[in-house]
């Protein structure tokens, strides 16, 4: 049932779904498809002028809770808030950067063309902590680095969605702290 796991976050039954569904499309008209794919396509584009709107007023919400904050607990908050993005900041930098290696070898990349094409999706990606915010900025840099559209276009949802490296170990690191 696609809309239960919408619904309870099972992202595997969508991806699934979406694959078939896929599949599918490929076999029926023209017309058809095509109606399907703007329709598709339209969502996409109003969920992102969305998405753009969520990161544009965030901010003001986390101002608005960390003044609430600092009202109730004065300056001793700020400090221990600070220990902990900086403890928990640490992890997911050290993390990353043992993946870099892994991308340029496994890309057959140099060092400098990886990090100008990533720096675009390491803005996004720092700005918002969001790794479905950092999508479309992933696409037009995998573009960038002459990755296929139909390698970039399936491999990176499916990161964003399930493969994050980081997330793991910053848990941890939230735990323990």
């Amino acid at each position: 049932n696609v809309i239960a796991a919408a619904a309870n976050g099972g992202f595997l039954s969508l991806i699934l779904f979406a694959l078939i569904f896929a599949f599918a499309l490929t076999r029926i008209d023209a017309t058809g498809r095509t109606a399907l794919l703007t329709f598709f396509s339209a969502i996409r584009d109003a969920m992102l002028v969305m998405i753009g709107w969520i990161i544009w007023i965030a901010p003001i919400g986390v101002f608005a809770l960390a003044l609430t904050v600092a009202a109730k607990t004065g300056t001793a908050a700020v400090g221990a808030l600070f220990h902990y993005i900086v403890t928990v900041s640490s992890v997911g930098i050290v993390v990353s950067l043992f993946a870099v290696p892994v991308a340029i070898w496994g890309g057959r990349m140099a060092l400098g063309r990886f990090i100008r094409a990533s720096l675009p999706v390491l803005a996004v990606a720092l700005s918002t902590q969001s790794s479905l915010a950092s999508l479309p900025a992933m696409l037009r840099s995998s573009e960038e680095m002459d990755v296929p559209v139909a390698t970039s276009g399936v491999v990176l949802p499916l990161a964003v969605a399930m493969m994050r490296a980081t997330g793991p170990a910053m848990n941890l690191a939230v735990a323990i702290y």
